[in-house]
């Protein structure tokens, strides 16, 4: 095994004693074992910190509990407080609730180190589809069914959408050291890396599910299933035309200002080599109305899954 091929998975607990150990489980039966797990507790009040201590003390040398006094700091910050603890050459985010399949390092390793060959020296991140399941184990969907992933997604496509859960990536050192240069203006730790990658790196899709994304009425944050019911469909887009589609302006600022802030700020970080499409985005607000909604029917950066919701798209953005 390359030394080069060390892994930091980071990982933030609250209050994950009823899930925690089936996801600590998985972690060890993966066919790749050169990782290190850092994990830090955000003010557990269940049985969580015993979970973790006892992980620790039987699997020497695979884990490390952070330990600092900021308590309780909320999901997305503590994971950004657990990345200034990582020094491997590839990173991963692991929620405390998942279950990972035993070929997902490895095959995520695969993938981030092909295109270390094409791109020496680049921002990378990979990710792969995956099951969603219920409380009972129970797979009631995938992510690419839900977000119509593809092989070839153009990476514009993220500017207005997040469709990678921090828990299904893998990064490259490279990523990490670019990323905190930019201010954080989106607040999304997984979805800050995201945008500073698809700005001025590569981000590639595995079509192929390596783990079990648990969905349940605790999830913090993250993928929620949309209704399929035609009717509730077309009532939303009702909703949302009715309340957005005569006040345009002030939609845009309330759902898209930190985007477009976010790409801003990383074309000035970065302005010899952010992509011709961030540069594009970056400006999208100086655009005309019309020939903007223009583009969001020829050739619009969301693709959403039902009509409705690509309408709603077209009509608020």
């Amino acid at each position: 095994m390359k030394i080069a091929d060390n892994i930091d998975i980071v990982l933030s607990v609250y209050n994950g004693e009823r899930y925690l150990s089936q996801q600590l489980e998985s972690l060890l039966h993966q066919d790749h074992q050169n990782w290190q797990l850092i994990i830090r507790d955000d003010g557990s009040k269940d049985g969580s910190v015993n979970l973790i201590n006892k992980f620790i003390r039987e699997n020497p040398g695979k884990a490390q509990l952070v330990q600092d006094q900021l308590g309780n700091i909320g999901y997305s910050a503590s994971f950004i407080e657990l990345l200034k603890h990582s020094t491997a050459n590839y990173i991963m985010f692991c929620d405390q609730d998942d279950v990972w399949y035993p070929n997902k390092i490895s095959t995520l390793l695969q993938y981030i180190k092909q295109e270390e060959e094409r791109h020496p020296a680049k921002p990378l991140l990979v990710f792969s589809n995956m099951h969603v399941i219920n409380d009972k184990m129970e797979i009631i969907g995938t992510l690419k069914k839900q977000f119509r992933l593809r092989q070839d997604i153009s990476l514009q496509s993220f500017f207005l959408r997040n469709y990678i859960p921090g828990c299904g990536m893998l990064f490259n050192g490279q990523l990490l050291k670019d990323t905190i240069k930019t201010k954080n203006v989106i607040g999304y730790f997984d979805y800050w890396l995201i945008l500073v990658c698809c700005a001025i790196g590569k981000v590639t899709y595995v079509d192929e599910p390596l783990m079990k994304y648990r969905l349940h009425e605790n999830n913090a944050i993250g993928l929620q299933l949309k209704p399929t019911q035609f009717s509730k469909r077309v009532l939303q887009l009702v909703k949302t035309c009715l309340k957005y589609c005569f006040n345009n302006k002030d939609y845009r600022r309330i759902m898209y200002l930190k985007n477009i802030e976010q790409i801003q700020n990383i074309c000035q970080y970065f302005p010899s080599v952010a992509s011709i499409e961030a540069k594009e985005f970056a400006d999208v607000d100086s655009s005309n109305y019309f020939s903007r909604k223009f583009k969001n029917i020829t050739s619009p950066y969301i693709h959403e899954h039902h009509f409705a919701e690509q309408l709603t798209y077209i009509i608020c953005f």
